[in-house]
């Protein structure tokens, strides 16, 4: 629409100027190399938004795999939902885009907990024994979250859990902590067979009842005990 002009009380010419706003433009995003990530082709097809990298410093920060890693813009939920369900871990953020990884201790892709037979530990409170660790207590959400209270340690800790079709049941936990009975470092995702983990289960109660999820303990347990349901509740 062209300019026009209208007079205002004492005679002046005001113009009038349109405007037009556009809308639907594609969204853009930046290239990886931007955020430091060095790609070599699309994954997993021509034309797909996520990328095969190449290790390098800005992956190293991250993770020490070398080989089956890709990245995805992290605004593309769809894409990163995809390639989770084809076998891929989430690694972390670098600059805008999101590193992934194969899940090396899996023959399985990782599924949501409730999509295998681990309906006996949603919303449960669970108490574990083994001879290395000691008593475990962790408590398990349907939405992948566990809050674990182990031996020795001053608050609950944080981790994610998921299963897989071989089953297998797969935890990763913060970048600080390290399993001390394999040496996996904390944001790997590590597994282990759902039967060897039920043989370790010595109780399960329903809900929370610790509230693990605040991140606080009752008390620091000792690291070679092992607690009975009833007196981790006296000692509350």
């Amino acid at each position: 629409m062209p300019p026009g002009t209208v007079s205002d009380s004492l005679g002046k010419k005001i113009l009038l100027v349109s405007v037009i706003v556009l809308t639907g433009c594609t969204t853009r995003y930046a290239p990886p190399s931007v955020s430091g990530l060095l790609t070599i082709a699309p994954f997993p097809n021509p034309g797909d938004v996520c990328e095969v990298v190449v290790a390098n410093g800005a992956t190293l920060r991250l993770t020490t795999e070398r080989k089956k890693l890709i990245a995805c813009p992290s605004h593309e939920r769809g894409a990163i939902s995809d390639r989770i369900r084809d076998g891929f871990n989430v690694v972390g953020p670098v600059g805008s885009w999101t590193l992934m990884q194969v899940n090396a201790g899996s023959t399985g892709p990782l599924l949501p907990p409730m999509m295998t037979r681990t309906e006996h530990l949603i919303e449960q409170t669970v108490v574990f024994f083994d001879d290395f660790h000691g008593t475990q207590v962790a408590y398990y959400k349907s939405d992948g979250r566990e809050y674990l209270w182990y031996p020795g340690n001053q608050r609950s800790l944080l981790g994610y859990w998921r299963t897989t079709p071989d089953e297998q049941i797969c935890f990763r936990y913060p970048d600080s902590s390290i399993n001390p009975a394999t040496g996996v470092a904390g944001p790997e995702w590590e597994c282990n067979s759902l039967a060897n983990h039920s043989a370790r289960i010595v109780e399960i109660t329903e809900g929370d009842i610790f509230n693990l999820a605040s991140g606080q303990i009752p008390f620091v347990m000792e690291s070679s005990r092992k607690y009975q349901l009833t007196e981790l509740k006296t000692k509350q």
